[in-house]
């Protein structure tokens, strides 16, 4: 009897304090808790079937964001989802410079609340099986309120998360996301504005060094060779002490950490 009690005092002890752990612990994609994390977003993704086979041999962790309406944008997101591989999809925005014109695709300021509602209809049904979304160009678009609640009263409704890119000093995209209750992330660096193997290299271990204050970081590149192999070298440098996550997993475990660029909202299972 006097066992009896012992292993049921044990077992409803074990049990309450389990119930009161981050749920993030019984998550099995963190592998070790005690290495700063980052997530590594390759926008800009659609044009080669093996450029982005390329970069998920580097880490299978590492978040595609994917153009609508390219050649291989469809099957990229097919393989993912057999693979069990991360993609986003990326939606066009208007910025405030162009240099080539825009793609009858673009979400632009001067657009009513139907032609918003139709084109991001059309861009959510380009491609299948991905989790969240961020803006491509957009610093034009991403600074004004009136559109981008328009933008999310219709994504709302989707269970997405939402990735603001932060093109513009000026975005207001992810205060926007949260007031309408969305799942959302603030990119914190940008890792090749300038082509060149060695700033890119720098930028990451600015990464490194962020994640290591904030224990999560939102980096954001491109496809081009240069940062492809920067971010090989990168991680070969730190395996042993930085985990690269997917978006998702970095947005649904560290939303109630306050040091980070995550804000909370209750997720639908």
């Amino acid at each position: 009897m006097k066992k009896f009690i012992f292993f049921t005092i044990i077992f409803v002890s074990t049990t309450f304090y389990a119930y009161n752990l981050p749920d993030f612990l019984f998550n099995d994609n963190l592998k070790n808790f005690e290495k700063p994390k980052a997530t590594i977003i390759i926008d800009d993704i659609g044009n080669s079937f093996e450029e982005a086979k390329k970069i998920w041999s580097i880490n299978k962790n590492i978040t595609l964001s994917i153009l609508p309406f390219l050649k291989y944008s469809k099957k990229i997101s097919i393989y993912a989802q057999k693979n069990h591989l991360p993609v986003m999809l990326h939606v066009p925005m208007e910025p405030y410079i162009c240099n080539e014109k825009l793609e009858s695709y673009f979400l632009l300021t001067n657009m009513s609340y139907e032609q918003i509602k139709n084109i991001t209809k059309k861009i959510l049904n380009s491609i299948p099986y991905y989790q969240g979304i961020n803006n491509h160009m957009g610093s034009k678009f991403t600074s004004n309120k009136e559109c981008m609640e328009k933008f999310f009263n219709v994504i709302k409704n989707k269970n997405l998360f939402f990735i603001d890119s932060k093109t513009s000093h000026n975005s207001i995209a992810g205060k926007i996301s949260i007031e309408k209750g969305i799942l959302t992330g603030i990119r914190d660096i940008f890792i090749d504005n300038i082509l060149d193997k060695n700033y890119i290299l720098s930028q990451l271990e600015k990464v490194y060094e962020l994640a290591t204050k904030k224990e999560y970081v939102i980096a954001i590149g491109h496809p081009h060779p240069e940062s492809i192999a920067a971010i090989k070298d990168f991680l070969n440098n730190h395996k042993n002490d930085l985990e690269i996550i997917s978006a998702f997993d970095g947005l649904k475990h560290y939303q109630n950490y306050e040091k980070t660029h995550i804000y909370k909202r209750e997720i639908s299972h």
